[in-house]
């Protein structure tokens, strides 16, 4: 018992080497499949001080890929994504529990999927809101019209110029969290 224990991790340890470090390993559907050869170390029947016994089995376990679990949260997560919103970012996966397989073979468990949003800026109407103002002025006017989180930030060159320009293609805005 003690060696086929010791036969188990090593298993775990050999197929968690061949898949990927973001795939996931199902640890309860790792089983030994068949014993292909069982040696002992004096064989039965004869005295030693030490006992050897080695073993070869063939071992089997199932795993998801990372990218068919990304796929499959990502539906779940651009279906939630409001209207008005844009995906912005990686998503992030967080395995809440450890996954569990019934005896039907069907395995099941939670698992935590988020991805930054941001909200979609018209730009027409920041440039309507900021054109021909003063830095402080317009800042103000962005926040107040948008409901920011962040205090806007604007950079204008050259630095001594107190206004923003009149035309919209020399003004440049940037979506950021």
């Amino acid at each position: 018992n003690a060696v086929l224990k010791l036969l188990r991790v090593k298993a775990e340890e050999e197929i968690r080497a061949r898949i990927g470090t973001e795939d996931l390993l199902i640890l309860d559907t790792l089983d030994i499949l068949e014993i292909q050869r069982e040696e002992f170390t004096p064989p039965a029947g004869k005295a030693a001080a030490n006992l050897t016994f080695s073993v070869q089995a063939e071992v089997t376990a199932n795993y998801i890929l990372a990218d068919d679990l990304k796929r499959l949260a990502s539906s779940s997560v651009s279906a939630s994504i409001l209207n008005g919103f844009s995906p912005s970012g990686d998503m992030t996966f967080d395995l809440l529990d450890t996954p569990a397989t019934d005896p039907a073979g069907v395995t099941s468990f939670r698992l935590q999927a988020s991805q930054t949003s941001l909200r979609d800026i018209d730009l027409m109407q920041v440039y309507a809101l900021i054109r021909g103002r003063t830095p402080q002025a317009a800042a103000s006017a962005v926040q107040e019209a948008l409901s920011l989180k962040n205090e806007p930030q604007i950079a204008i060159t050259p630095s001594w110029w107190p206004w923003l320009p009149l035309i919209p293609f020399n003004i440049s805005v940037e979506v950021s969290e």
